[in-house]
């Protein structure tokens, strides 16, 4: 009848069978088979009956483990989760070694997660490491996970002296085998020390995510998960942020001599800079190549906007001076021109991935504030334009290549 699809009558003939014949040998065999059939017919209510049943009336039977891991299985579906993590847990003591006993504490794991009893979910993860082969490629991931996922337990339980520990452990332990979390432990670490005030430890590991993504194969770059890619990304770009605030800092201000060191001095923050910025489009973390075509935007903008605002150095004719004016606005339309096409990256990039940010909004803002006949919504769709970015040569008499074609701090601004 199951095969049938009468899953539902099924179960009934096998409850009608145990009315029947409450003492046969096989009373256990047709309560399992009646919450199959009734499991299968999404009646969860009398798979559950059927179970319990088997459990009170047939407590010596071999099912009775299997039983018990059904009883959690169908809880689960249930989103009865408490019910459902005792069950597992139960099935793992009265059967140590069944073949369900990693799945039940994965999910046993979960439910108790999920229900905020974090000792309980940490227990069931070590159990489940313990548990597991770590001769075995498949099993050896779920160990490097589990470590992992205690990691992140201490952390969103505000341990952090043991969350950080974890995290390095598995830094230490699972980088060959699970690059991906390995990545992603650095990005954690860096966040405590940007958290507790401390940005040169916050400096260092952010450095040592990059250095860890350029040591990892290019296959094994292409399994990471998004979250690991966003990591990924971010240590880059937090490597380019620190320059960025160095290169933001530099003023183009005095005689011509001046203002001449000072623009080598930012051109070359602005080239070390992009060598980090770059990275990060090739990672393939929207979120992150969208907060870096706004910065490199915002770069361009800071050229163009101290060109245009420098003053004309003493001592020039008035023609020199008309001469220098004249070509310092044509630099500058050229720098304005490379700034709004890397904000266009930068709109087009987030609505492409239906990611909106806070640097979505800068990039945005600060196109209109070059071109105030744009608008943000449909009125005008800007294209990316760039798959790298080509800086000025040092000097005044510097070159800007052509746009070729292109593939989130606290704030933007």
């Amino acid at each position: 009848m199951q095969t049938s699809g009468r899953s539902e009558e099924a179960g009934n003939c096998y409850f009608d069978f145990v009315e029947v014949h409450y003492d046969s040998a096989q009373l256990d065999q047709a309560l399992y088979n009646a919450s199959i059939a009734f499991e299968d017919g999404n009646r969860l209510g009398l798979s559950l009956l059927a179970n319990q049943y088997l459990i009170d009336y047939a407590p010596d039977s071999d099912l009775v483990p299997e039983t018990t891991y059904l009883l959690g299985e169908t809880y689960y579906r249930m989103a009865l989760y408490s019910e459902a993590a005792d069950y597992y847990e139960q099935y793992v003591d009265t059967a140590p070694g069944g073949e369900h006993v990693r799945n039940a504490l994965i999910n046993a794991a979960t439910c108790r997660r999920g229900l905020g009893q974090q000792t309980a979910a940490i227990e069931n993860l070590r159990q489940l490491i313990r548990a597991s082969d770590d001769s075995d490629t498949v099993q050896m991931e779920a160990i490097a996970a589990s470590n992992y996922e205690i990691a992140e337990i201490y952390r969103e339980a505000g341990d952090m002296t043991r969350a950080i520990a974890a995290y390095e452990g598995v830094i230490e332990d699972f980088s060959d085998t699970m690059p991906d979390r390995a990545m992603r432990s650095h990005m954690r670490i860096a966040d405590y020390y940007v958290e507790r005030g401390q940005p040169d430890r916050a400096s260092q590991w952010f450095q040592r995510g990059v250095e860890f993504w350029n040591s990892v194969p290019a296959e094994r770059r292409a399994a990471f998960t998004a979250d690991g890619r966003d990591s990924a990304a971010r240590a880059h770009f937090e490597i380019g942020e620190q320059i960025y605030v160095e290169f933001d800092a530099i003023q183009l201000r005095g005689d011509e001599a001046a203002v001449q060191a000072a623009f080598l001095s930012k051109t070359e923050a602005a080239q070390r800079a992009e060598l980090a910025f770059t990275q990060v489009i090739g990672i393939g973390s929207p979120r992150w190549s969208v907060a870096t075509f706004t910065r490199v935007g915002q770069m361009y903008q800071v050229f163009f906007t101290q060109l245009i605002d420098s003053p004309v150095p003493d001592g020039m004719t008035p023609l020199e001076q008309e001469v220098y004016q004249e070509e310092l606005e044509a630099r500058a339309a050229v720098l304005k021109e490379q700034a709004m096409n890397m904000y266009g990256s930068a709109i087009e990039t987030a609505r492409a991935a239906g990611y909106f940010s806070d640097f979505a909004q800068v990039a945005a803002d600060r196109y209109q504030e070059l071109d105030p006949t744009f608008k943000s919504g449909s009125e005008r769709v800007t294209r990316p334009e760039y798959s790298s970015f080509s800086w000025m040569q040092s000097g005044y008499d510097f070159d800007i290549t052509a746009p070729a074609d292109a593939s989130e701090t606290e704030a933007a601004e």
